[in-house]
């Protein structure tokens, strides 16, 4: 994720360069990609199941922090999901 951000910032560097400068730029279109990745990475991190993520803890795979921005994304991705009005 470190490396998209830092992918993200220096495009979005260019595209503002480029810009003072009155020149075109592709940088927007890639400051639009990484958004999207980030976006899916963020996703994917939402559905990480409790007991896969007590597990990484366990095994020192994942440090509690970082587990628990997991654990916080997954409540907040399953607070957004549409309910059903049966």
């Amino acid at each position: 994720m470190a490396d998209v951000t830092l992918a993200r910032r220096a495009s979005t560097a260019a595209g503002s360069n480029a810009a003072e400068r009155g020149e075109p730029s592709a940088a927007v279109g890639l400051e639009f990609r990484y958004a999207l990745v980030m976006c899916s990475i963020n996703e994917v991190a939402a559905r990480v199941s409790t007991s896969l993520l007590d597990l990484l803890i366990r095994t020192r795979r994942s440090s509690f922090a970082a587990t628990l921005r997991r654990a916080c994304l997954q409540r907040s991705a399953d607070q957004m999901a549409p309910r059903s009005t049966d």
